[in-house]
């Protein structure tokens, strides 16, 4: 397996950081720092072990999972995966600006300045993120 992998020194991969309850994953970078006989790798700066899986009938790309106690999952950055890579840490991004923003409204008091313009912009906001309800029940 190990003379197949394309996980070799400096080789440039991204480790899946699981994201919270309804929060998308995201990416980190990183590169292969040492690769063992046994075909498991090290990345720079970490002891953490990685086996490297081929693509597979799921998966298309070559991935690496942790080993021991970790759960985590790493892709290879290769032309199949940078765009998946890159458009799934915007949502990542876009999720922690809306989560920032619920935080706010939540903890902001009802006051004076909740007025009838402000109510019907948020109303206007929630119509565009939440789906619309089939009325023919």
């Amino acid at each position: 397996m190990s003379k197949d992998s394309p996980f070799q020194v400096g080789t440039e991969v991204a480790i899946q950081i699981q994201g919270g309850w309804r929060a998308p994953y995201s990416f980190k970078f990183g590169r292969v720092a040492k690769v063992h006989k046994s075909g498991n790798f090290v990345l720079e700066g970490s002891p953490q072990q990685w086996r490297p899986y081929a693509p597979g009938s799921y998966e298309n790309f070559w991935r690496a999972g942790a080993t021991g106690s970790g759960s985590s999952v790493l892709w290879i950055i290769d032309d199949s995966t940078r765009n998946k890579i890159v458009e799934q840490n915007k949502k990542a991004k876009r999720y922690n600006r809306y989560a920032k923003a619920r935080e706010v409204i939540d903890r902001e008091p009802f006051s004076e300045l909740v007025t009838d313009d402000v109510l019907e912009k948020l109303e206007a906001v929630i119509t565009a993120i939440r789906p619309a309800k089939s009325e023919a029940a």
